[in-house]
């Protein structure tokens, strides 16, 4: 006898289960494994490109400071050592209050927030600090590097210049910073510079004067050190390779600073990659773009009000619907209960005699068993009646056995058609 194979029934509801659960993995997981965009933004520490921070992670770390990035949301800053580091360079999206009260936060309880500036993001942000800056840039008439966009100026400390190969500052398309009137530091171009006011990238003589402006400032807030620069390309790769003293600079003022309210303690530098432009199809992207931004709206009033809202409508809306669903279902098949024709309910006359069903009651009939009644057991039913008219001497033990197994579990349309075939068959037996 030819066997039947009927895995694929008793376990069909156990595979689809593993399938599913293995296909949400691979659209949860996929995503965070294989890193479809490898280019990071610029002003980010793992980009190796020219305008990447990767020399600027290495050199700190070189120099004994922990390093780590902040790529979700800066909603944990009031969790970090107090001697701690912040670095916002640029940025393309908006701080929300809630993030610059604790940046604040952070730099009035004794961080140091190193701050440079670039796009409206980032100087809306100084500005809540009580840093401005100019809309314009500075450009330089004399003391550039390859073209006036880039400002040359000193290093302000000698003893870093032993680690540069030139002992200049160098400045791309920098914005005029305005600080206090009394900071701690405050490194200015040459009298050589004017600001751009009419942003057509030429000195125009009687309208934009020759003189020093600001490009770095470093003041104290509360506790702590803010130290605004005004071009965000100021710690890029290329201007470290092509020898300026950018970096060193940088770093030296870091130690000089963060010794001097703290002492030799450990010291954390924070990059706060969480407001730049990621890409979602990056693994650093995905990560920002789903839960940075859903960090983000869990602090908003609104959002969760109007998540609260949605839930209680759910809550109130859905019970209410499976309700009207079943009522309109029962109807359904009340209707089809009185005009049915079956062996269970059989018509009759006035007389008492069986009253043949008319074709309307058979398909009416086809259809409650089908759709209404037993929806995922009619091949089932079907079977059943079938073997209820053939005689159990015809079966040999194992298609007992193998009915019998078969008949209590769910039937696909194909094995319906084998097993019909085969009783088919069963039944004619005693006719050859």
């Amino acid at each position: 006898m030819e066997r039947i194979n009927v895995s694929s029934v008793r376990y069909e509801a156990i595979f689809k289960l593993i399938l599913q659960t293995m296909i949400l993995f691979l659209i949860l997981i996929f995503p965070f494994v294989f890193n479809f965009v490898t280019t990071s933004p610029p002003y980010t520490i793992n980009n190796y490109g020219p305008g990447g921070y990767s020399i600027f992670r290495e050199k700190l770390e070189d120099e004994g400071f922990d390093v780590s990035r902040i790529l979700i949301s800066t909603e944990n800053l009031l969790d970090l050592p107090k001697s701690s580091i912040l670095v916002i360079a640029g940025g393309t999206k908006t701080y929300r209050n809630i993030e610059i009260q604790r940046i604040t936060a952070f730099l009035y309880r004794g961080g140091t927030v190193f701050l440079l500036i670039d796009s409206v993001t980032s100087q809306n942000l100084a500005l809540k600090l009580n840093v401005s800056s100019s809309m314009s840039n500075i450009m330089e008439t004399v003391n550039y590097y390859k073209t006036p966009e880039i400002v040359l100026t000193e290093a302000p400390f000698k003893e870093v210049l032993k680690h540069s190969p030139i002992d200049k500052l160098a400045f791309l398309q920098p914005k005029v910073v305005y600080g206090s009137t009394s900071p701690f530091l405050k490194i200015q171009t040459n009298n050589t510079a004017f600001l751009d006011s009419n942003f057509d990238k030429k000195w125009s003589r009687y309208t934009e004067d020759l003189r020093k402006y600001t490009l770095v400032t470093v003041e104290g807030r509360g506790a702590g050190i803010l130290i605004v620069v005004g071009s965000p390309s100021f710690l890029t790769n290329d201007f470290y390779t092509a020898g300026f003293a950018n970096i060193n600079t940088t770093i030296y003022l870091l130690k000089l600073y963060s010794s001097y309210l703290f002492g030799e303690e450990e010291r954390y530098v924070y990059f706060d990659e969480s407001h730049k432009r990621w890409s979602i199809w990056s693994r650093d992207g995905l990560i920002n773009q789903t839960y940075g931004t859903i960090t983000l709206l869990t602090q908003s009033e609104s959002f969760i009000v109007m998540i609260l809202l949605l839930i209680i409508s759910l809550y109130y809306l859905l019970p209410n619907v499976r309700k009207l669903k079943k009522r309109s279902k029962e109807g359904y098949k009340n209707f089809l209960k009185k005009h049915i024709y079956s062996k269970e309910r059989e018509l009759y006359d006035t007389l008492g005699q069986p009253v043949k069903p008319t074709e309307e009651e058979k398909i009416l009939t086809s259809l409650y068993f089908q759709y209404e009644n037993f929806p995922n057991r009619v091949y089932n039913i079907y079977l059943q009646r079938k073997l209820n008219n053939i005689s159990e001497k015809k079966f040999t033990d194992q298609e007992k056995t193998l009915f019998n197994e078969i008949i209590k579990r769910k039937i696909d349309f194909k094995l319906f058609i084998y097993l019909f075939n085969k009783l088919e068959e069963i039944q004619k037996r005693n006719l050859i």
